[in-house]
């Protein structure tokens, strides 16, 4: 099993017909006026291609959220995942497509975030976002963590 790809988003679904609806996608940067602060909705997208023999069995992915020191902030139970063959040609890899979506995303402070997705002992994707300090707004309300 590998990534084929793997994002960040404001908002994304993944229905059954195999694709994906994507808002706000390639989160990379976060900015906040003030920390310790969360995200009011983030969502991480995995794409997975499998190959024909990993295919109709269950294969258990680890998710993780990591803080800039790599420490896990949140650690989601293990994920069953079981690809059906590809309908289309049996040695042909399948493919699988993942969204969870996280309210109130914890962001401590400054710096890099991830999600680690494993498989295996072995690290399929790792995307993340960096935290920054808002510049001050000359005008208007305060504002909340927005992902940029």
């Amino acid at each position: 099993m590998n990534a084929d790809f793997a994002l960040l988003a404001e908002y994304a679904a993944a229905p059954p017909d195999g694709k994906l609806y994507i808002v706000g996608g390639a989160v990379r940067r976060m900015a906040s006026p003030a920390f310790p602060t969360a995200i009011p909705v983030m969502s991480l997208i995995v794409s997975l291609r499998v190959p024909p023999a990993e295919c109709d069995q269950d294969q258990l992915l680890q998710i993780t959220y990591l803080d800039p020191d790599g420490h896990a902030i949140i650690a989601l139970p293990p994920v069953t995942i079981r690809a059906a063959r590809n309908a289309d040609s049996r040695t042909s890899p399948a493919f699988v497509n993942l969204v969870w979506s996280v309210q109130g995303l914890p962001v401590p402070g400054p710096g890099e975030y991830a999600f680690s997705v494993v498989w295996a002992g072995q690290e399929l994707a790792s995307v993340g976002f960096r935290a920054v300090v808002a510049q001050a707004q000359p005008q208007g309300p305060p504002q909340a963590a927005i992902p940029t």
